[in-house]
């Protein structure tokens, strides 16, 4: 089974866990109240292709907390990822900014 490290990070406040619990199928929802990361919340699943033929896909979200204290643990949970889920929310100020740090 092949195995798959999906870094979501972006700046606080811009819907990384929510688009993590959604694609994880998770119910960790919290009713609209926001309840900042800390540090990184790492979600498991597995999918599978639909007529591929191909083996299962173990995916590991890493839902990566956006505020900067945490800025030096960043490129540790950025090793060995296979791709990047860049998450902003238009609707607050700098947060197409922000998306440079990363």
């Amino acid at each position: 089974m092949s195995k798959a490290k999906v870094i979501v990070v972006g700046p606080p406040e811009s819907g990384k866990t929510f688009l993590c619990n959604f694609l994880a199928d998770a119910t960790e929802f919290s009713g609209g109240e926001y309840h900042p990361t800390q540090g990184v919340r790492i979600l498991e699943f597995e999918t599978s292709a639909a007529d591929s033929g191909r083996s299962n896909l173990d995916v590991e979200l890493w839902d990566c907390s956006g505020d900067r204290r945490f800025e030096s643990c960043w490129p540790a949970m950025a090793r060995d990822a296979s791709g990047a889920i860049f998450v902003y929310n238009p609707d607050q100020s700098n947060h197409d900014k922000e998306l440079d740090t990363w």
